[in-house]
């Protein structure tokens, strides 16, 4: 099975590879147009160059985007079953505790770290969420600390990014696209690394 970190890398090299064929296709078209004004060939061969290396490389990777889909699915379901398998059910004190919680004060430090001892224990972390929101001004973020809900927001962010360089990373003759595209390249796949290191740290928390 596909870990979380091979699923990445693999994004981030189709990202980088959708950059790849933008590249390759203005510095074809420019070589084909100069062998165009020279003569070398007819406009009619030119277009057909073109249109088969933008058919070819869209084909290639719509396949390689449906395979990457399916195994962001096949990684959410095969963690999801890890995380459930250390679900824990709450005890007597934990509801005691929890109860007694509700009702002082606490802060910002201290419901973090109720969250991180009932990591494992769903029901406790829906009753801190309650807290959580009857208490806005701590600004915590609780979905970090709720495994399952990080876990799809990581799902989540993958499928965007997939879709992101299929749909902005197209084959086009529009050098300002291409500009554009090498500016921020670098970030959208630094943006992969980054989303499920914070994911993993956040998953260690409390172990």
């Amino acid at each position: 099975m596909t870990t979380l970190t091979e699923l990445k890398n693999e994004l981030k090299a189709f990202g980088k590879q959708r950059y790849g064929y933008m590249k390759q296709y203005i510095e074809l078209a420019e070589d084909l147009g100069q062998k165009l004004k020279q003569g070398v060939m007819y406009q009619s061969e030119v277009e057909a160059r073109l249109h088969d290396f933008k058919q070819s490389v869209e084909t290639q990777s719509r396949q390689k985007a449906d395979e990457l889909y399916d195994k962001i699915e096949q990684t959410y379901e095969a963690e999801l079953v890890k995380l459930q398998d250390t679900v824990q059910g709450v005890t007597a004190d934990d509801v005691a505790e929890l109860t007694l919680l509700a009702t002082t004060g606490v802060s910002k430090d201290e419901l973090e770290e109720y969250f991180i001892k009932y990591q494992n224990k769903p029901l406790a972390i829906k009753k801190l969420k309650e807290i959580a929101k009857q208490n806005p001004e701590l600004m915590v973020d609780v979905d970090q600390f709720d495994k399952e809900q990080a876990l799809y927001n990581l799902r989540q962010f993958f499928k965007q990014q997939l879709s992101s360089f299929m749909g902005y990373y197209t084959v086009t003759d529009d050098k300002i696209r291409l500009v554009q595209a090498d500016m921020i390249i670098n970030g959208d796949v630094t943006a992969l690394d980054d989303y499920l290191a914070r994911y993993l740290a956040n998953q260690m928390k409390g172990v």
